[in-house]
């Protein structure tokens, strides 16, 4: 199905997500649904869970702009909660949240994250160091079994041809490794901007679609890991009793379940 075909039914189902709607197919609702498709699941652990999605990228790429894009397409182009940086920037590494008005996920405008040195005059010294910055991040990522979802803001400032965009997209995914399924072209939706294009809404909405789909597989492969850890601790544990040995109690990592992106 393409994205126009699905965007109206989406937007409205976007409003009112709660986490499990994609893959429970909508049926999130049902409880046996809901446990089926998220077997490994701890009793009530999904009770109010929310995705939480991270926005990268260095200062003046468009982050805050897309967080309010995605509000004002939710709310009828009202103002966005998010603050646009100027292209200089504070450079600070600290996370902010935005709360948008439904209780499905969260989003994170993680700003100065990817800002370089200022004193850097070679362009491709600081594309060097850049690519540096996102390998570790797609590392630590990975090991999560977080997905990355690239979006590159500013297509009205790119040339409008077929193999211009395609050149940009294959330069964005060399740094983000993301996929074509997991890649946009989009442009904001601007303070000023009355209307908002509506081939640019579908790509927004498709986009989040993706991305609120990836967090709830991340959670699900999070969840069978754990399961997984716990069912073989318990199986050494049951020899070691056997053998009448006695072995440490490890409890499996379960702080960063909440941290689905």
């Amino acid at each position: 199905m393409s994205s126009r075909e699905e965007s109206p039914n989406w937007e409205e189902r976007l409003r009112e997500y709660k986490f499990g709607d994609i893959l429970c197919s909508n049926n999130r609702d049902d409880a046996e649904s809901l446990q089926r498709v998220f077997r490994d699941a701890y009793r009530g652990e999904l009770d109010g869970f929310k995705s939480r999605i991270a926005v990268f990228g260095m200062t003046g790429s468009g982050k805050s702009a897309l967080i309010n894009t995605i509000h004002k397409i939710l709310n009828g182009g009202e103002q966005g909660p998010a603050v646009v940086q100027s292209a200089g920037g504070e450079g600070t590494l600290s996370l902010e949240y935005f709360f948008l008005p439904h209780p499905g996920f969260n989003m994170v405008d993680t700003r100065g994250f990817f800002d370089l040195d200022s004193k850097i005059e070679s362009v491709r010294l600081a594309n060097d160091r850049y690519k540096d910055k996102f390998k570790f991040v797609r590392y630590q990522l990975s090991q999560q079994g977080i997905t990355i979802i690239t979006v590159i803001t500013h297509r009205d400032l790119i040339q409008d041809s077929v193999e211009e965009h395609k050149q940009v997209i294959r330069n964005a995914q060399q740094v983000t490794g993301s996929h074509d399924v997991n890649t946009f072209l989009i442009s904001n939706w601007l303070d000023g901007q009355q209307f908002y294009d509506v081939i640019m809404q579908d790509h927004v909405l498709t986009m989040m679609r993706r991305a609120l789909e990836c967090a709830e597989n991340s959670v699900k492969l999070r969840q069978t890991k754990r399961s997984l850890a716990e069912r073989q601790d318990a199986a050494r544990m049951a020899e070691l009793r056997r053998r009448g040995a006695k072995m440490p109690t490890e409890n499996y990592d379960n702080s960063d379940m909440n941290s689905n992106y």
